[in-house]
């Protein structure tokens, strides 16, 4: 996502390549076959205004990010960062910058479009940062599936899902196909709710980035981008996770369980906003969503620091879940 020095050398060799091809395959037929030869110079004109276009229209995504990164970054939104994202917080001031150009560039890219509310640059900037998380370490990624995000209010009716007991009220859908594909949908509500706690294993934000991480090789299996010789142990311990379900047996929420897809979604959540807890209960698990997102989120939580506690005494309510992923209530763990 960030255009650095060798990524925007790439897309130049590589667009140059296909409008030089491009240029050979159309002068070439020409000076052979034709027998003007302003025939022949009028097309090899042609020919090379077409390659030049091909060769701006393959770089100019890399040229508008590279104009970008000479802009300021809103100083509000380190402000903003600072004050409701866990993770940002634990960022290096280096890595800050690159979360903060990164988010600049998604929202220059996808359009955020509220449906009967209204939305403010926090609410622009928590859907920014819930896409940033997880790629974070993924230079290369690109949600080149996703067109647009819709904000609702609260719960929609997620009807394209609708079965038997009839619609499902849902906080967060992404379409993968059809008419909703690449279409977001995120509740306001639950979207503000998942950056308020650290720790208690739901981010509808990050659930839905993770099932757009999930069709990077083109289909929503629940089998995330992994090594080769990765694969074969995920399905296994999916399917021991799953097996834990009907002995009542799992610390993982149970909409996980739904199909693989969900699973995998939903321990992503988990894996973001309580890693501790995470590796200690599932290390398996845990070791396989570090090769995946190429992060290790128990690191770099290790230890909450102050001030992600007084994030925490903020926003966290004395029943609720304790931030640091302990799995008690807040009032009877770090509260104290």
């Amino acid at each position: 996502m960030i255009p650095t020095a060798e990524r925007i050398e790439s897309n130049r060799s590589y667009s140059a390549i296909v409008a030089v091809v491009l240029a050979i395959l159309c002068i070439a037929p020409t000076w052979v076959f034709a027998k003007s030869l302003t025939t022949r110079l009028v097309t090899t004109g042609v020919a090379l205004l077409i390659a030049w276009w091909v060769y701006r229209f393959g770089t100019r995504i890399m040229r508008r990010r590279a104009a970008m990164m000479s802009e300021p970054i809103p100083p509000q939104w380190r402000a903003i960062f600072q004050e409701r994202v866990a993770f940002f917080g634990r960022l290096s001031d280096e890595e800050k910058d690159r979360f903060c150009r990164m988010v600049q560039i998604f929202l220059t890219e996808k359009p955020i479009n509220p449906v009967r509310c209204e939305i403010d640059e926090t609410v622009r900037l928590l859907v920014a940062a819930s896409a940033v998380i997880p790629v974070f370490s993924l230079p290369d990624f690109e949600y080149n599936m996703l067109g647009e995000i819709l904000i609702y209010p609260n719960t929609f009716d997620a009807t394209v899902q609708q079965d038997a007991r009839g619609p499902l009220m849902a906080s967060g859908m992404v379409g993968t196909q059809g008419t909703f594909g690449g279409l977001m949908v995120l509740s306001k509500r639950d979207l503000l709710r998942g950056f308020e706690v650290h720790g208690d294993k739901h981010n509808v934000g990050i659930h839905e980035f993770a099932h757009l991480l999930d069709k990077a090789d083109g289909t929503v299996d629940g089998i995330p981008p992994l090594p080769a010789d990765c694969v074969g142990p995920w399905q296994d311990v999916v399917r021991d996770e799953l097996a834990r379900q009907f002995d009542d047996n799992s610390d993982i929420p149970d909409y996980g369980f739904t199909n693989h897809q969900e699973f995998f979604a939903v321990v992503s959540e988990y894996f973001f906003e309580s890693p501790k807890k995470l590796a200690e209960k599932h290390p398996e698990l845990y070791a396989l969503l570090k090769r995946v997102y190429v992060q290790n989120p128990r690191k770099r939580f290790r230890g909450l620091a102050k001030g992600i506690l007084r994030f925490a005494r903020r926003r966290t309510g004395r029943n609720s879940p304790c931030p640091c992923g302990s799995g008690k209530k807040y009032k009877k763990c770090c509260l104290k």
